[in-house]
């Protein structure tokens, strides 16, 4: 986010501080962590920081140690968040930051606790300097670390006393070293969140100037502390501790307490001894719930607690090692709970001023209690204490006067508390039950007078905020009078709930205090139903309505039998806007109104050739999708089961007549008919003729110029052919050709001919070994013995002998040796085909002929697929890119369509949906069903919808479904869908929309396919679908299919000093590209994470990993592991091997490796991958010293850009697709190469003298051509054309000079370009959509076979480039992550080009995907460039995205679930769609999920109802009401619609927009509303306490870059209504989780969510001392025990503290609130990013990037969703602003009807929606302006 300057790096540059560079790190908020599996590092300090500076953790009594090990182990828990690996490190040299000994002694015990307990790795250094770190970095690998924010002021200031001063310059001194000096990628722990199965937070980036810059680095000076004073234990003492003692913790209690002890001769010491270990006592025996103990505020002698129980944590520091741990118990639960602060303090009070009649009536167990006294005499001995120190059986352990001040201030706290009843006189404590109603009146009353407090507090607060709000209007010249109004507007009512009344007579005893008895204890329930200090919220009785009844009828029954349910009758607010609300309905769109009939002949005509133009598109769009291979097969429907059991029993019948002797014109068994020797004659004609063309096609061949010509020519004509007597002839040629060129190459050093050769003879004689002679066989054994391999040509015999149906002998096959070895390749058989001929191994896939599929033999996964649409049953299909799993979907289609052949009625049709995940995708699959099935479908997205309710099959995207699945008026169609299509299903863990992508795998209510080829847990999700389909009584079949087709061989590009270039053809230098191999990315704990499912080996892959393996001293016993897996011998008796025997060589080297790592063979590893990775390193290591580590740098990628496309054309790896995920990044890679091209080839024709000529003769002939074109279109033109037609497009020409290109400056060559006319009809479709020019240097480069792909370019364009790279008329296509999912770009190569934090693990393997398709490769290159080593390493071995699913429930579904379950009139119809919604979601390791769902979803009906968004109608059930229309509308924009129909119902935008009639205050206006909707919609956070003073560089003073404030009338609604939702949410929580505890006979127990250590008290004695402390617990219900440690109540402030401090067998999401948060895990507000009202003012997208820190693609998107929502908000109030006849009369009844002709709102709506577009689309230009204005500047330095 930060700013930095340009430093100068010179030997003169001033160094900068540690604490300047720091600040210079650029704080950028992403996704990280998405490389799931990959390991990152938690650092442990921060950890602490983080903790410690929690509001919720009480450490100002000493210590809440179980507090705070829960916590940590919960943000270790959310750290792990969706499977994600981390590591814990400490390094010693931060210790030094703690100054308190309770906190360096929690760190030690989390240390310990971490190791000893959870499955978690913690590692320990000295400094982040020394060797060990630096080597454990360089094994891990890390992905980035996580620590804490250290910018001024963001450690919390509670903590202060906890840390020293110079804290934050030990974290920036860290931050700095590991991203500028050691490349390790950093994100802020304060911020990190979590949205679905993301992780969120702000990385530190760092600039190239900041990197190369001199910085100051003092040495790493360590304070010393405790751990420096550590001395050895007394072991006597620790030996008799043992001995005498078996409870752990009183072992160690007793040790620490001898320690301070000994040689202090304090009474004060020895009485807090004696109290800590009556703590000791308590804390094991108090449930959790009953240890959250009140404390009084501001104590001084509370230091002498704090000080006990520091000197405690001190000697355990100092005076304990891990021996003597062991010895005194070892670890444990009781580790984590050694101690509890405010239950010592509390503890210490009471038994110190009041003391104990006798021990007896502590409350303990017995053995507990003979525990105790044994315990204190041994300590009373051991330390040596006087005899007034003994103090025997607990009774007053503090005297009456010894100290004056402490007990006079227990006396106080005990007559203010009135818990206690006190007797001065004996100094005894009788804590007693007070009357509840009692406690509850003084605490109501002390809740009131906090209230009122803080309403002042408010009120001051809303001043300060008017002023600030005023001073910002005053900066921007926009007048601001809203918030003077006349102070009579009507105030928002206040709502006070009865106090209820109390009839009982309270007895009070003399002092004043109640008179109690001792009635028996109250239950758990009791007490923390009765305490609670907020009160529960009646909520409306829904007992009658249908929909509750349906959906959760248990819940509904629950709350009715408790007793919170209201039968009062809702009364509905009215609002100045609710008038306008009734009745209402916002068309959603689906029904879209159809197209006015044309009325005239030239309307006629006009829409005429609207649809053809269309079709067109169409037509020739598809044509480019049929390429080779078989990728795209026609299906033809199979007959149905009974018609083929008919058919089958005709042809039984048939034959049984047919079968009689002599048959039909014959006389006799054994005679041939005249038709047979008629049919032996033709068969005969037939063999010579094809033998006379084989021998044709030969001679043709010979006479071809070339070697290369004529092997070409002969294969293209001999690959048709299948008779094996016309074939064997011609392939026997073409062999001696192909060995011929195997001769010519073998002097160059190649060995791609001798590949072909081999790959000839297994051919030949794998398909022909039955047809072929003897003389032929020998031709192909003497082949292979030419080319040495005579182990191959010994087997060729043997099996030749075996198929011969003759009997042969070795001595009739013996053919005699080659004289010379000018043939030999070198190399044994085994080792060249797996180094050479891997990628053409024979594929077994179990492939078959199939009556149901045409023009290819379907594999049996896919044969297993079409069974399961024959039965209509749903499945899950897992297989990797290109496999063929989409063609399934036109097999679905087609059966459909021949169903809809017999159906008498339109609404017994049958609709396939076919969901896609990109609009790119949906055009791309219209295309093709047009191509197959003609003009069956429609199309429906967010922007356009075509022929919707009239297509048979429906292509669309998942918001679009949704909409239509819960749409009340289209219910009659989605009952005709009878088959659904999920494309790219993994989606679902998507944040974007993956909640969408699951509610409607659960709202279908038909069989469906779901597809994936990156899905990392199918059989988890496969088993929830069937879970989910059950319902429908329907079976899900899950199938995988795992081997992807062609191997995917790694580069990485290191370019090497080039010569110029000064053409692309023609250049003849190696490519320098650097394999890389798959090892090279593995860590040494493969033990742990193992292999990654997909990271596969090719055959050349496992023959240099076994070349490494032989190389590596091991073990005798590995050694024979490894001998056993020599290729000789693991493919003997192999002829030839096939990708299955290779993939077996494959498991079994991966095996070995993780037998080595299993068995610590650690050193054994890493110098395996090191013999692997030579070659790489070093040039890695070369690169990056030539270029000052400047390799990864966006200028780098320019500079090199060009040279790395010529050596992907000189290397034969193009088509290719570049992907960067920068879309302006993308188009200066083309544009800057175009402009190379072009200077290049001016330069080449000058120098050759006759460019003007050559370039005169070239652009005549194309002007002749474009001049046919024109004119054949002229005369097909209409006689009677209206004005305007040349408007049309397809018709726009525009006359300008053509574009002439030199060949040797393309990457298409003469013949490989697109015809002439198809190519003018595209462009002239592209400058009509766009308005270009033909100059345009996108177009340009079209032509030069070059082209951009991203998601801001015109559709137009788009189009054009996926039609010319699949026609093979463009070879290179820079792309951002729009070619990534499903669009079909078949590519040679895919180069990753630049790094990005959005290059993720699932965004790689979809890339990586588009290379070496089926059908057209059998090899896939994935080249990187500009992307460090670590990131390519960590992409390669991540782990395949598993899904996790999200919570369902959120207020705007459960409103859209109301409008349509009370609209549709087939309830059973809304009943199966949504009944699932509240069965099962599919979500990960939360037990009683959809218990929570329903009484979510209950709880939101009763939010609804209080906000005036849904009503109870007697007839219909619930109704959406009023402004819900409005909700359901801005449905994609939740949680923001939620408040912004509250506003809306409030009057604000009405307030706002009251004078907008006065064009004058029309931009003020504006400005406020935005500023308004910033707030609540699209929200992007800054760091916590970010402001302008935070940049370098000052930004624009159009820039605000933080978000201005609202006005205080807009937060107080936004506030109130946040309190209302918490308050009800709160009552939610008490009724999901109260009656569980009331169902249990133990106390509350929960585990530490990580170690799952439980805190198991014991029974605590009725009536005792420890029972009545139990009643002073603090009132707590919903928040989790061990919050409530430190004293927390029910009294939330937010949201997320309530989603971070629930129980945790309570699942809360965020999302589900209707409130908007941005906090940090310290729950502190985050600042928000203006950049929606920044951009607005100024419209400019370079200071969006420098002044908001918002990369250009995110901004884009961003403000993409702000157009669409501004289009529905001004659509939707437009239309509600028309009144209805009831609202007109309602209004003119109660006079209103002048407010309801002043349509200000939605003029300044609509206004506001009109400008921000208007400045969206001239952003949108501004990048093609920008390439002009180059273009420009060029010329003129050209002319000058």
């Amino acid at each position: 986010m930060q700013q930095d300057r340009k430093l100068v790096n010179n030997a003169d540059a001033k160094p900068l501080t540690v604490q300047d560079a720091y600040l210079r790190l650029r704080l950028q908020y992403s996704s990280v962590g998405d490389d799931i599996g990959q390991i990152y590092l938690v650092h442990g300090d921060s950890l602490l920081l983080d903790i410690f500076s929690h509001p919720l953790l009480d450490w100002t009594h000493g210590g809440q140690l179980l507090q705070f090990f829960y916590q940590a182990e919960c943000a270790l828990q959310s750290f792990a968040h969706r499977g994600r690996v981390f590591k814990v490190v400490f390094f010693d040299c931060l210790s030094c930051i703690w100054s308190n000994p309770t906190v360096q002694f929690a760190r030690e015990l989390l240390i310990d606790h971490i190791r000893k307990n959870t499955k978690i790795d913690v590692e320990r250094f000295s400094t982040w300097e020394d060797s060990a770190w630096k080597e454990f970095v360089s094994f891990t690998r890390p992905s980035f670390v996580l620590m804490c924010s250290a910018r001024a002021g963001i450690l919390a200031e509670k903590m202060r006393k906890g840390f020293v001063t110079d804290t934050e310059k030990l974290i920036q001194r860290m931050a700095v070293d590991f991203i500028i000096r050691q490349n390790i990628e950093c994100v802020s722990m304060t911020e990190v969140s979590f949205k679905s199965s993301s992780m969120f937070g702000f990385r530190f980036n760092t600039s190239r100037e900041l990197k190369n810059s001199k910085i100051d680095y003092p040495p790493i000076q360590k304070t010393p502390t405790y751990m420096d004073k550590k001395v050895s234990p007394d072991a006597d003492l620790v030996k008799k501790i043992a001995a005498e003692f078996k409870e752990p913790w009183l072992n160690l209690t007793i040790y620490y307490l001898i320690c301070i002890l000994k040689g202090n001769k304090s009474l004060l010491q020895a009485c807090l001894a004696k109290s800590f270990l009556l703590h000791a006592a308590a804390i094991r025996t108090l449930p959790l719930e009953a240890r959250a103990q009140a404390l009084p505020e501001d104590v001084k002698q509370r230091e002498i607690f704090q000080k006990f129980i520091a000197d405690i944590c001190g000697a355990a520091l100092h005076k304990t090692n891990n021996d003597a741990l062991e010895s005194l118990g070892g670890h444990g639960i009781w580790r984590c709970d050694l101690f509890d602060g405010r239950m010592f303090e509390k503890i210490a009070i009471l038994t110190a001023c009041l003391g104990l009649d006798s021990l007896n009536t502590f409350g303990v167990s017995k053995d507990m209690l003979g525990s105790l006294r044994k315990a204190w005499t041994f300590i009373h001995i051991e330390a040596r204490l006087n005899k007034k120190h003994k103090i025997k059986n607990f009774t007053p352990i503090w005297k009456k006067n010894q100290f004056p001040e402490f007990s006079a201030f227990c006396k106080s706290e005990m007559k203010k508390s009135k818990d206690i009843k006190f007797n001065a006189e004996h100094l005894e404590i009788k804590l007693e039950k007070l009357d509840q109603k009692t406690i509850g009146a003084s605490e109501a009353g002390e809740t009131k007078a906090k209230e009122k407090a803080e309403e002042k507090k408010e009120e001051d607060k809303e001043e300060e905020v008017a002023e600030a709000w005023d001073d910002d209007d005053a900066e921007d010249g926009v007048a601001d009078d809203w918030e003077a109004e006349d102070d009579g507007a009507e105030e928002e009512e206040k709502t006070t709930e009865p106090e209820e009344e109390n009839n009982e007579i309270e007895q009070t005893d003399e002092g004043g205090l109640a008179k109690t008895s001792n009635a028996p204890l109250m239950t758990k329930a009791q007490v923390l139903w009765n305490r609670n200090e907020i009160k529960d919220v009646k909520v409306f009785s829904l007992k009658d309505a249908k929909m509750v009844q349906t959906f959760a009828p248990e819940i509904e029954a629950q709350l009715q039998t408790r007793n919170v349910t209201s039968e009062e009758k809702i009364k509905s607010p009215y609002t100045r806007n609710g008038i306008w609300l009734l009745d209402k309905e916002i068309d959603d769109g689906t029904n879209p109104p159809p197209e006015p009939e044309p009325q005239t002949k030239w309307e006629r005509r006009k829409a005429t050739q609207r649809k053809m133009r269309y079709i067109a598109y169409l037509d020739k769009y598809a044509k480019s999708l049929k390429g080779g291979g078989i990728i795209y097969r026609d299906v033809v429907v199979a007959q149905r089961s009974d018609e083929k059991k008919k058919e089958k029993k005709s042809k039984k019948q048939s034959s049984k007549k047919g079968s009689k002797k002599g048959g039909k014109g014959g006389k006799g068994k054994g005679k041939m008919t005249m038709r047979d020797k008629i049919r032996a004659d033709v068969e005969e004609k037939q063999r010579e003729k094809a033998l006379n063309d084989v021998k044709c096609y030969i001679n043709h061949a010979s006479s071809l110029k070339t070697l290369e010509q004529r092997i070409e020519h002969l294969d293209k004509v001999l690959i048709s052919m299948s008779e094996p007597y016309a074939v064997v002839p011609g392939l026997m040629k073409l062999l001696e050709w192909c060995v011929e060129a195997w001769k010519l190459e073998k002097a160059k050093g190649g060995m791609g001919a001798a590949v072909r050769v081999f790959q000839m003879v297994m051919d030949i004689f794998r398909r022909f070994q039955k047809d072929i002679s003897i003389d032929q066989f020998k031709e192909l054994s003497t082949v292979l013995l030419r080319l040495g391999f005579s182990d191959a040509a010994e087997l060729l015999v043997d099996q030749f002998i075996k198929l011969r149906p003759e009997k042969l002998s070795k001595k009739d096959l013996v053919v005699s040796l080659p004289k010379t070895k000018e043939l030999a390749v070198g190399l044994p058989s085994y080792r060249f085909q797996l180094m050479y001929a891997g990628h053409l191994m024979v594929r077994n896939v179990d492939s078959a002929p199939d009556d149901r599929v045409s023009g290819f033999y379907p594999d049996k996964w896919q044969r297993d697929l079409l069974d399961v649409v024959d039965k209509k049953e749903s499945a899950l299909v897992v297989a990797p890119t290109s496999s063929g799993k989409t063609f399934v979907s036109y097999y679905a289609m087609k059966q459909a369509l021949f169903d809809n052949k017999n159906i008498k009625r339109s609404t017994d049709r049958s609709i396939i949906v076919y969901v896609s995940p990109t609009k790119a995708l949906v055009n791309q699959v219209a295309a093709d069903v047009y191509a197959r099935y003609g003009a069956v479908f429609g199309v429906m997205t967010l922007e356009y919808s075509q022929r919707l309710k009239d297509c048979e099959v429906l292509i669309t995207i998942p918001e679009c479904l949704e909409t239509l699945l819960l749409s009340p008026q289209s219910a009659m169609w989605a009952r005709c869908i009878k088959y659904v299509v999920f494309d790219e299903v993994h989606c679902l863990g998507s944040t974007e929309n993956g909640d969408v992508w699951e509610r409607l795998l659960m709202m279908v209510r038909c069989p469906f396919i779901a597809l994936s080829a990156t899905l990392g847990n199918p059989e988890e999700f496969s088993g929830w679908l069937s879970r989910i389909q059950a319902t429908h009584d329907r079976k899900v079949n899950l199938i995988i299919h795992r081997t992807r087709w062609s191997d995917l061989i790694k580069y990485m590009y290191l370019p090497k000093s080039l010569p110029p270039l000064t053409a692309i053809q023609g250049q003849k230098h190696l490519p320098s590209f650097e394999y890389v191999h798959p090892c090279s990315a593995l860590g040494t704990e493969l033990a742990r994470t193992g292999f990654p499912p997909d990271l596969g080996f090719s055959p050349k892959d496992c023959m240099l990993l076994y070349d490494a393996i032989i190389g590596v001293e091991v073990p005798d016993d590995v050694k024979k592991r490894v001998q056993a897996l020599h290729p000789l011998n693991f493919f003997k008796d192999l002829l030839y091997i096939k990708k299955v025997d290779a993939q077996r060589f494959e498991k079994a080297l991966k095996q070995e490796l993780y037998l080595w790592s299993k068995n610590g063979m650690k050193k054994e590893i890493l110098e395996l991958i090191g013999r692997l990775t030579k070659a790489l390193d070093s040039g890695i290591k070369t690169l990056e010293e030539a270029t000052e580590g400047l390799c990864y740098s966006v200028d780098y990628l320019k500079e090199h850009f060009m040279a790395l496309m010529v050596d992907l054309l000189n290397a034969d790896f193009l088509p290719a697709v570049v992907f960067n995920l920068n879309r302006d990044v993308c188009e200066d890679l083309v544009v800057d190469m175009l402009f190379t091209l072009e200077d290049m080839e001016e330069k080449a024709l000058e120098a050759e003298g006759f460019s003007g000529k050559k370039k005169q003769k070239d652009l005549s002939k194309l002007k002749k051509q474009a001049k046919r074109a024109r004119d054949k279109k002229d005369r097909n033109k209409d006689e009677d054309a209206q004005p305007g037609d040349e408007e049309e497009e397809g018709q726009f020409v525009e006359e300008e000079p053509l574009y002439h290109v030199d060949p040797r400056f393309s990457f298409i060559q003469d013949g490989q370009s697109m015809e002439m006319g198809e190519m003018e009809w595209w462009l002239n479709r592209l400058l009509y959509k766009t308005k270009w020019s033909r100059t345009h240097p996108l177009i340009r480069a079209l032509q030069r076979g070059i082209g951009v792909h991203h998601d801001e370019l015109h559709r137009a364009y788009k189009d054009l480039v996926e039609t010319l790279f699949r026609t093979k008329h463009l070879k290179i296509v820079v792309a951002t992550s729009t070619l990534a999912l499903g669009v079909n770009m078949p590519a040679r190569t895919t180069v990753f080009c630049g790094d990005n934090p959005n290059l993720d693990p699932l965004r790689y393997r979809q890339m990586a995907g588009r290379a070496g398709r089926r059908g057209y490769d059998n090899i896939g290159n994935v080249v990187f460039v500009g992307i460090s080593p670590k990131k390519v390493f960590r992409l390669m071995t991540s782990s395949l995205v598993s899904l996790h699913g999200h919570f369902p429930m959120t207020p705007t579904v459960v409103l859209r679930m109301v409008n349509l379950h009370g609209k549709v009139n087939h309830k059973t119809h809304a009943k199966d769609i949504l009944l699932n919604l509240l069965k099962e979601p599919f979500f990960k390791n939360k037990n009683e999920i959809s218990k929570q769902a329903k009484m979510h979803f209950r709880f939101t009906l009763q939010y609804l109802l209080e906000q005036d968004l849904i009503k109870i109608d007697p007839k219909t059930g619930l109704q959406v009401h009023g402004a819900g229309a409005l909700a359901v509308h801005l449905r994609f924009a939740q949680p923001g619609n939620m408040l912004f129909v509250k506003l809306w119902d409030m009057g604000v935008f009405e307030d706002i927009c009251s004078t907008f009639h006065n064009k004058g205050e029309q931009s003020p206006i504006l400005h406020k509303l935005m500023l308004v909707m910033a707030h609540i919609f699209f929200r992007q956070p800054l760091p916590v306490g970010f402001t302008k003073k935070d940049l370098l560089i000052q930004p624009e003073q159009k820039s605000t870059v933080v978000l201005k404030i609202l006005p205080p009338k807009v937060q107080k609604i936004l506030d109130q209504q946040k309190k209302s939702a918490l308050r009800l949410y709160r009552t939610y929580l008490q009724h999901t989780y109260l009656p569980e505890v009331e169902s249990e006979t133990h106390p509350i127990s929960e585990a530490l969510p990580i170690s799952n250590l439980d805190i198991k008290p014991s029974t605590v004695s009725p009536g005792s001392f420890l029972s009545k402390v139990s009643l002073q617990r603090v009132p707590a219900a919903i928040r989790s025990p061990y919050f409530r440690l430190s004293g927390a109540k029910d009294d939330f402030k937010s949201a997320a503290e309530i989603c971070q401090s629930v129980p945790s067998k309570l699942y809360m999401d965020l999302e589900a609130f209707p409130v908007c948060e941005y906090t940090d895990r310290q729950l502190r507000n985050l600042p928000l990013n203006a950049y929606a009202t920044d951009f607005f003012r100024h419209g400019s997208l370079a200071l969006l990037q420098t002044d908001n820190g918002l990369g250009a693609g995110k901004a884009w998107a961003l403000l993409k969703k702000w157009s669409h929502l501004l289009q529905d908000i001004a659509q939707a109030v437009t239309e509600l602003q028309r009144p209805t006849d009831r609202a007109t009369a309602e209004a003119e009844y109660y006079g209103t009807a002048a407010v309801i002709e002043k349509n200000n709102t939605s003029k300044a709506f609509s206004v506001l929606s009109t400008q921000f577009n208007e400045m969206f689309e001239n952003w949108n230009h501004q990048q093609t302006n920008q390439r002009k204005k180059l273009e420009d500047i060029k010329k003129v330095v050209e002319e000058d």
